[in-house]
């Protein structure tokens, strides 16, 4: 037998090329793929670090979600949390410029708009109590 043969095991092919002599049908003609054993190792070693791999990115997404995302909206959600306990005297610190600053900003306008309407409305009650 010389050349380049190979077996493909579910439907036992023999594919290649060259001379193959004397098979006669009691002839087992096996070739042993010593790059099949070679990946088979890699697959071994390689699966554990990639799936740790994974979880390592996962865990740092995971981690920049929370700081860039969560962490605002929860400043956000006290400050909403304190203005309706009547603090109107409460902002809320803009980190950003992206969609979370413009709504930390929006924020605080709507808090000072309140105030002001607070202070206009007690101005009143004071200017009508004193005509009375």
């Amino acid at each position: 037998m010389s050349g380049y043969f190979r077996i493909y095991s579910p439907l036992k092919w023999i594919i290649g090329y060259g001379k193959i002599s004397d098979l006669s049908k009691s002839s087992i003609v096996y070739i042993k793929d010593k790059n099949k054993e070679a990946r088979w190792d890699f697959i071994k070693v390689a699966t554990p670090i990639f799936v740790f791999g994974l979880i390592i990115i996962f865990a740092v997404v995971i981690y920049f979600l929370r700081r860039f995302v969560s962490k605002p909206l929860k400043m956000m959600s006290e400050g909403f949390s304190e203005m309706a306990q009547g603090d109107l005297g409460k902002r809320v610190e803009i980190t950003s410029q992206d969609e979370l600053g413009g709504i930390a900003h929006d924020f605080n306008d709507m808090a000072d708009q309140l105030a002001e309407l607070f202070s206009t409305l007690e101005l009143c009650v004071e200017v009508s109590t004193s005509k009375l």
